[in-house]
């Protein structure tokens, strides 16, 4: 079921299977700035990943027993509670293939111009429990042109141009400096994205598809070290961990 929330800037809405993004539009120019998930290119459009970002097909071993996770885990694929206001939230007892209970909070707020969006998961079990944690946003923005707060020594720049033909679709950037990003496209619409917490930007569109939407997601992952475990740290029983993205429709 998707859930509509508006204030005087923006029209948002939600898909109660993941508590999933699935549309912000500006008030001011009518603009969709949300990914329209089309299978041909990619079918989500801004997933939250747990308990693991990436693809880890060789899986992880936990107290003897070996457990493998789908790509991205679970949790953008599960039936979240509506709660009120723009807050969502889903508890796992543990699973076959993730045998730890937590709880996760999505909660949506709507300041003006920018959209705060927070994911909580709280460790509701005896053990500690193994994750990682991250957003992936589709912006539907075209050819874009990407400018960091600050200059990233390990792109030697402050800017990502989508458009340049040695650009990977997929770039992951660890230990960054900025924490937010302005993304401008060819049409003049631009948007801002900042989080105060993660560990790792990844930059990603699908192969060839640059001209349709850009991806900019802050996380807590392994990646771009390589590590050939899923999780990036460990959450202690009756600890939570947070993280936010927010994202302010510039134009």
């Amino acid at each position: 079921m998707t859930y509509t929330f508006e204030n005087e800037k923006l029209k948002l809405g939600v898909e109660s299977t993941g508590a999933q993004l699935v549309s912000l539009i500006s008030k001011d120019n009518s603009k969709e700035y949300i990914w329209s998930a089309d299978p041909a290119y990619w079918d989500y459009h801004a997933p939250v990943l747990f308990p693991q970002c990436g693809n880890f097909p060789n899986g992880y071993d936990y107290n003897g027993k070996h457990y493998a996770l789908g790509i991205h885990g679970f949790l953008r694929d599960v039936e979240h509670t509506h709660q009120e206001g723009g807050i969502f939230t889903y508890a796992c007892p543990g699973i076959e293939n993730y045998p730890f209970s937590f709880a996760s909070t999505t909660s949506f707020t709507l300041t003006g111009s920018t959209l705060i969006h927070k994911v909580t998961i709280t460790n509701t079990g005896t053990v500690a429990m193994p994750y990682s944690l991250g957003f992936h946003t589709g912006f539907a923005l075209k050819n874009s042109i990407l400018k960091f707060d600050t200059f990233e020594p390990y792109l030697n720049s402050d800017t990502v141009d989508c458009t340049k033909t040695d650009l990977p679709s997929s770039l992951c950037i660890a230990p960054y400096k900025s924490h937010s990003i302005t993304a401008h496209d060819e049409n003049g619409h631009s948007i801002k994205i900042y989080s105060p917490s993660f560990t790792t930007w990844v930059l990603w569109y699908a192969p060839g598809a640059c001209d349709k939407f850009v991806c900019l997601e802050p996380r807590i992952d392994t990646i771009p070290e390589g590590a050939k475990h899923p999780f990036a740290k460990t959450l202690d029983p009756n600890s939570s961990i947070t993280i936010e993205e927010h994202i302010t429709i510039l134009s």
